[in-house]
C-alpha cells in the first residue's frame, strides 16, 4: 500500500528482474509478516485456497506494509466486489485464478481500473484514508494484475492475454494446467515444460513477466532456466509443516 512499492515493483517486472515470492495460506498476519521480513520480494495472500478471507487481508497488508515486500491478493473469483475489497484494503495487485481466456483477463483488468469498472471510494487504505494527494490515473497505474494460465483454453489464448494493456504477469499454475491438459504430471515434467513455452514467448513479445508457483527449489530452477522471472516457492503453511516434521524427527532420533 505504500506509494512507492507498486510502481517500483511494476518496473522491476517490466525490466525482467527475477523476483522471488511465496504464498500465505494460513490466514495469519503474523506469518505474513514473518515471510515478508525474511526477504521475499512478493507474497500472495491466498483467498482462493487459503484459510483466510477478506476480513483478515487488511491486517496482513498492514503487517507487511513496511517491509518493502509487495502484497498481492489472489481473489476468489471474477466478481467485481472481490477486486474492490482487495484493492481498497491496500493490495499492490491481484492474482486472478481460473481464467478461461482473453475475455476473462480483460474483465479482470477492468475490475482493477477506475477508468473502467472499479467503484470509487477514498476513505480506505488505498487512498491513505483520503488524506494523501493522489489521482485516479496514479492509482490505476500502480495496480499489478497477474493472470493465471492454468487452463488449456487460457494457454491457447496466452498471446491475446499478454497483449492486454494492464496485464503484468502471466502466471502458470502448473498443477491445474497439467490437469487441464490431461498430463497428470509434476511441474517440472518435460511434457509440461514444453507446453508452457508459449507463455514465455508471449511474455517476451509483450514485455510481460512470466510467473509460476513451484513446490521445490529444483522445480523453481527449471522454470527460471526457461525464462520465468516471477518465481514462487512454498507457502507459510507448507514451510511450517516441513520444519515441524524435520524438528520432531530430530527430537525422536535423540
Amino acid at each position: 500500500m505504500s506509494g512507492a512499492v507498486p510502481s517500483s515493483f511494476r518496473k522491476r517486472l517490466q525490466d525482467g528482474e527475477r523476483v522471488l515470492g511465496t504464498f500465505i495460506n494460513l490466514g495469519s498476519s503474523l506469518t505474513a509478516e514473518i515471510m515478508a521480513i525474511s526477504g521475499y520480494d512478493w507474497v500472495v495472500l491466498d483467498l482462493e485456497h487459503g484459510a483466510g478471507d477478506e476480513s483478515i487481508v487488511v491486517s496482513q497488508l498492514q503487517a507487511i506494509g513496511r517491509t518493502g515486500t509487495a502484497g498481492i491478493v489472489r481473489v476468489e473469483s471474477l466478481e467485481l466486489p472481490r477486486f474492490m475489497h482487495a484493492l481498497d484494503a491496500g493490495a499492490d495487485g491481484v492474482l486472478v485464478p481460473r481464467l478461461t481466456g482473453a475475455a476473462d483477463a480483460q474483465t479482470a483488468v477492468e475490475n482493477t481500473r477506475y477508468a473502467s469498472r472499479r467503484g470509487l471510494a477514498k476513505s480506505n487504505r488505498c487512498w491513505h484514508w483520503g488524506i494523501g494527494a493522489r489521482t485516479l490515473d496514479e492509482v490505476d497505474g500502480e495496480v499489478v494484475v497477474a493472470a493465471q494460465i492454468e487452463t488449456a483454453s487460457a494457454l491457447r489464448e496466452v498471446d491475446d492475454i499478454a497483449a492486454l494493456d494492464g496485464v503484468d504477469i502471466l502466471f502458470v499454475g502448473p498443477t491445474d494446467l497439467a490437469h487441464s491438459l490431461e498430463l497428470h504430471c509434476p511441474p517440472d515434467d518435460p511434457r509440461l515444460m514444453e507446453r508452457v513455452q508459449p507463455v514465455i514467448e508471449a511474455a517476451r513479445k509483450h514485455r510481460k513477466a512470466a510467473g509460476v508457483m513451484t513446490g521445490t527449489p529444483r522445480q523453481l530452477k527449471a522454470y527460471a532456466d526457461l525464462g520465468f522471472t516471477f518465481l514462487g516457492g512454498g507457502s507459510d503453511g507448507g514451510l511450517l509443516a516441513l520444519a515441524a516434521k524435520a524438528a520432531i524427527g530430530e527430537m525422536r532420533e535423540l
